[in-house]
């Protein structure tokens, strides 16, 4: 399995993840989850980037803001615990 997989968190590479498991026995039970985040509440620590393993999370050098991008999120949870703000969360 390609170890890229949770460093760039493209979809291609999640699919050859996915192949390669099933393709070895494992079976794979998706689940119907995403993280969510209350950008107005964000204090700009940046926090959760440090943990965010497929850059979903990331700061804006121009603006420091928080940028999230959903279609690269692998939903880890790793930024969860790491907010010191709570304002990032799992909705099933």
């Amino acid at each position: 399995m390609p170890s890229s997989i949770f460093s760039n968190g493209s979809l291609e590479k999640i699919e050859e993840g996915i192949e390669y498991l099933e393709k070895h026995g494992v079976k794979i039970q998706p689940l119907s989850k995403e993280i969510v985040l209350d950008e107005e509440e964000c204090i700009k620590c940046g926090a959760c980037t440090a943990v965010c393993n497929s850059n979903a999370l990331r700061m804006n050098p121009d603006t420091a803001n928080l940028v999230f991008d959903r279609d690269r999120c692998i939903v880890c949870e790793l930024c969860v615990p790491a907010c010191p703000m709570r304002i990032i969360k799992v909705m099933f």
